[in-house]
């Protein structure tokens, strides 16, 4: 598929941060925008969610408990939509559109109500059908939730291709990212960035000091 003719691989989990005046227009459906249901019940939802793939309601059956047990989320079965917590049915919309059939799936602010644990199932998952040769594209306000979650980034500005790159390698494009008036990632971010790219190990250390001159010196 292209993105502002930007060809992008498949099976790929790519982040994409535009500038706020560009509208990209896309043939499927962005998840999680805005959650809506169209059942009363839980299992009513996950039926129909399973009748509308005929040809593979079953395996979108089993992919929805899988991803409800990983969630946690078994004991909502019985249960009616409107007496879940907005966090509880953010998951929900979420397994229930990621069990589609589909080849790209585009996801805006994943992890919005979801706290640091749910966002590692959510990153689980999205590496599950990476491996089912899914492409992900993943569009957030926070870029430190971008960065944490994606394969490789893409900063498009005017329309152009500013940089498309492995996201481990983007702490060393900050001038140039603040210079086209984007948000850099956090010092937290750029810090893990570094340390996943040179193989800096955190455990080697006594204390922040070192941790920072270990990086430094790698980079």
């Amino acid at each position: 598929m292209e993105i502002s003719n930007i060809l992008i691989n498949s099976s790929e989990i790519i982040g994409l941060v535009c500038e706020k005046k560009i509208k990209l227009n896309f043939n499927e459906k962005i998840i999680c925008d805005l959650v809506k249901f169209k059942k009363k019940t839980v299992q009513q939802e996950i039926d129909f969610c399973c009748l509308r793939d005929k040809k593979n309601k079953e395996n979108v059956r089993k992919s929805i408990f899988k991803m409800l047990k990983q969630f946690n989320l078994e004991n909502l079965i019985s249960r009616n939509i409107r007496s879940l917590s907005e966090s509880e049915k953010f998951r929900l919309y979420f397994i229930l559109q990621s069990s589609k059939s589909g080849k790209v799936f585009i996801y805006k602010n994943i992890t919005k109500f979801l706290d640091l644990k749910n966002t590692k199932v959510v990153k689980s998952i999205l590496v599950d059908m990476k491996k089912n040769d899914k492409t992900i594209i993943i569009i957030d306000n926070n870029v430190d939730i971008i960065f944490s979650l994606v394969d490789k980034i893409i900063y498009i500005n005017d329309n152009v291709k500013l940089v498309y790159e492995d996201s481990k390698n983007n702490y060393s494009n900050i001038e140039l990212l603040t210079r086209n008036n984007f948000i850099p990632p956090s010092i937290h971010m750029i810090t893990y960035l570094a340390k996943k790219r040179k193989n800096v190990k955190l455990f080697y250390h006594k204390d922040a000091r070192d941790i920072i001159k270990d990086i430094y010196k790698h980079v």
